[in-house]
């Protein structure tokens, strides 16, 4: 048990240091020392304090509530979260690697912002929704009131290609060894759709692109009364049929 929970916890602590503060301290330094313990008391345990910096950069001034029923709001998981994803120290590990370089506005370091920022947000009172950097600009590394919108969880997933780290160098497309052709595959809900054999890469990337295209529309069908419009338009611009370049490309048969 450390010194802050044998004085019977963070805000009985508080109190017995601000009156040593009030007298002269026995040990040179003992404020400085009773400061320090209850920061690290703090940062243990996700407590904030005006004037505290949330992962070194996040402000919160507590105008807004940040807990309620000692529940964390859901603008507050959100804020930490992200600033974690930004800030923290596990920020750069392979299992993440989209949020590396990653950083926050200055506006939304700021907790009293990002809370009020969030209450005019299309999608932000649905359960489960999250916030979202990059639908809108691709590869975006800015969170930001101007780049980042809430989505549900499939939508999120969804926009997540299978890179060209293959190598075919072609998305969604590998080099099937049985047949000495290409296979194309899509992901979607946690299951993975076996698409065809091609005799090329090209054909097999357009066939992917465009059951994408068919993908993103059904999504769209799906949550169209919730969904912020510029959602919309990036699922649709992401996948424009007149880019595909499929016509006699798919024309080519496909194997089962």
């Amino acid at each position: 048990m450390n010194l802050i929970e044998q004085l019977g916890g963070y805000e009985r602590a508080k109190h017995e240091f601000e009156m040593i503060k009030e007298m002269k301290p026995i040990y040179p330094g003992e404020i400085e020392t009773n400061n320090r313990l209850l920061l690290e008391y703090r940062r243990q345990h996700n407590i904030f304090e005006v004037g505290d910096k949330v992962y070194g950069v996040g402000v919160n001034d507590r105008s807004r509530p940040a807990y309620f029923n000692n529940k964390a709001t859901k603008e507050y998981d959100h804020w930490v979260g992200m600033l974690e994803r930004c800030y923290g120290q596990n920020k750069h590990i392979k299992s993440r690697p989209t949020y590396e370089s990653c950083e926050c506005s200055e506006n939304f370091k700021s907790y009293s912002y990002f809370y009020d920022w969030c209450q005019s947000q299309v999608g932000f009172k649905n359960s489960e929704w999250q916030l979202d950097k990059d639908i809108l600009i691709e590869g975006n590394k800015l969170y930001s009131e101007d780049t980042c919108v809430f989505v549900p969880c499939d939508i999120n997933n969804f926009l997540t290609n299978r890179k060209k780290q293959n190598r075919s160098g072609y998305t969604g497309v590998s080099f099937h060894k049985a047949s000495g052709k290409y296979a194309a595959q899509i992901s979607f809900g946690g299951k993975r759709k076996h698409l065809g054999l091609f005799e090329n890469p090209q054909d097999g990337e357009n066939f992917y692109l465009l059951v994408k295209r068919r993908m993103a529309i059904e999504l769209i069908e799906k949550y169209k009364s919730n969904l912020d419009e510029r959602v919309v338009d990036a699922l649709l611009s992401k996948y424009k049929p007149e880019e595909i370049k499929a016509g006699k490309r798919l024309e080519v048969k496909s194997e089962n």
